[in-house]
């Protein structure tokens, strides 16, 4: 496999992590499920890409890490004065948080 053809199966890795609307859970780990993984490597498949550019892609999804800023605050509870609960947010900062990748336990393919 080429650079460039491994450059495109890490292209489309990223954007199937961060175009589905997979859950990111508290430790900032996006969440997919086995069955996702393999029917998505299926459509690889069936679009023409190898065996190596399939296991790449695979290989990529499974070892995802990327850093970004991200603006974070602390909310804050306070009582008004009808009695409700509201919120307030402040010390706002921007941190580098680390996002990785998460296979869940939703299943697999054959399922």
């Amino acid at each position: 496999m080429t650079e460039k053809e491994k450059k495109e199966m890490e292209y489309i890795a990223y954007d199937w992590l961060n175009e589905n609307e997979f859950e990111i859970n508290e430790n900032y780990e996006i969440e997919y499920s086995e069955k996702e993984l393999n029917n998505f490597l299926v459509e690889l498949k069936e679009d023409g890409y190898s065996e190596e550019e399939v296991a790449h892609f695979k290989d990529c999804i499974e070892n995802f890490s990327e850093e970004r800023e991200e603006e974070i605050y602390d909310s804050i509870p306070y009582e008004e004065e009808g009695g409700g609960i509201d919120w307030y947010e402040e010390n706002y900062r921007t941190e580098v948080i680390v996002y990785t990748s998460k296979k869940n336990s939703l299943g697999g393919i054959y399922e």
